[in-house]
């Protein structure tokens, strides 16, 4: 299976250049670790998040945590609840 998210503007505001180029790195092997570990929670079908939100991030969260909860958030998007 092949899983392939496309997001199209990421944006991270008050963060250098560098600290949010770090959460992008961050979501991206976060991403790619959930996936790997449970792939049947993915659908089988294209499923299309147009927005997403992404609850609250504890202030002074470092870029790789911010990246992580980014992550987990866009996985359980895509997978929907949580199958038994």
């Amino acid at each position: 299976m092949t899983l392939r998210v496309h997001i199209d503007r990421l944006t991270v505001e008050g963060m250098t250049p560098t600290d949010a180029r770090d959460v992008g790195e961050a979501l991206q092997r976060h991403l790619t670790r959930l996936a790997r570990a449970e792939p049947g929670r993915l659908p089988s079908d294209t499923r299309r998040l147009d927005r997403l939100d992404l609850g609250v991030v504890p202030p002074g969260a470092s870029p790789a945590s911010i990246g992580r909860h980014v992550a987990t958030q866009i996985f359980q998007g895509l997978s929907g609840p949580r199958r038994a």
